[in-house]
């Protein structure tokens, strides 16, 4: 099966490296080719600029959307409405189109609750943006709310409208075209037909910022088919 190579990063792709090139160069000359997407925050830190998205665009590069506003209180003691209406505002101020996906990122371990995800899927289903949610899939924290809220909602979560994102398993680090066979770890109540993108390393491609004072580095990811990318900005 053809997969599609991709990053994700806080930093920006725009930031100038150790030896002057952005780090969207320093990618594409570590993988061997282009990503295909590139994963970036919104409703958090690191948030993504608009000019950062016309760089993007203008290099033929989808972007894969996280919403990173949510916390371990929030996704645990709050019903996901507030979650969900925060992420989309943040992609309105964007004016990123509607249908596409945004992905909650969902650390371990947080203990999100069934309420939480059913109703930051609803509200973001509502605001006509994919809701998706990024987590580790072979840990309780995540797999056994999502399973409970995908049996109650057939509505926002059961028929597949909310997406899954995992990070597991993780073979490591590899060029564009090393990248790993597709197989992603799914909640217990999905199965890998039903994955569309695949987080498989972390931290990668490690170098240094123009001022040579923090590292920075890049997770890598890869999408199923080239129908993955259809719902990216």
């Amino acid at each position: 099966m053809a997969t599609i190579f991709g990053v994700d990063s806080a930093e920006r792709p725009t930031t100038l490296v150790s030896n002057g090139q952005t780090l969207y160069d320093w990618v594409t000359s570590k993988a061997g080719q282009a990503p295909a997407f590139w994963g970036r925050y919104i409703g958090g830190s690191y948030a993504i600029t608009s000019d950062e998205a016309t760089f993007l665009h203008n290099k033929n590069c989808k972007i894969l959307l996280i919403y990173n506003g949510a916390t371990s209180s929030s996704v645990s003691s709050t019903d996901g409405t507030a979650d969900g209406q925060k992420a989309a505002k943040a992609a309105n101020a964007l004016n990123v189109p509607s249908t596409t996906a945004i992905y909650a990122d969902i650390e371990q371990p947080w203990k999100p609750t069934s309420t939480w995800i059913k109703g930051f899927a609803k509200t973001l289903y509502n605001n006509q943006f994919g809701p998706g949610f990024y987590a580790n899939t072979v840990s309780g924290y995540f797999n056994t709310p999502y399973t409970t809220a995908y049996k109650e909602d057939t509505t926002y979560v059961g028929n597949h409208s909310s997406l899954v994102w995992p990070c597991q398993p993780e073979p490591g680090s590899s060029t564009a075209a090393g990248r790993p066979t597709w197989n992603p770890t799914p909640p217990p109540c999905l199965t890998q037909s039903n994955i569309t993108f695949w987080q498989y390393a972390e931290n990668c491609y490690g170098t240094k910022n123009k001022g040579n004072t923090y590292a920075i580095s890049v997770d890598l990811d890869e999408a199923r088919d080239s129908a993955a990318t259809i719902n990216l900005w």
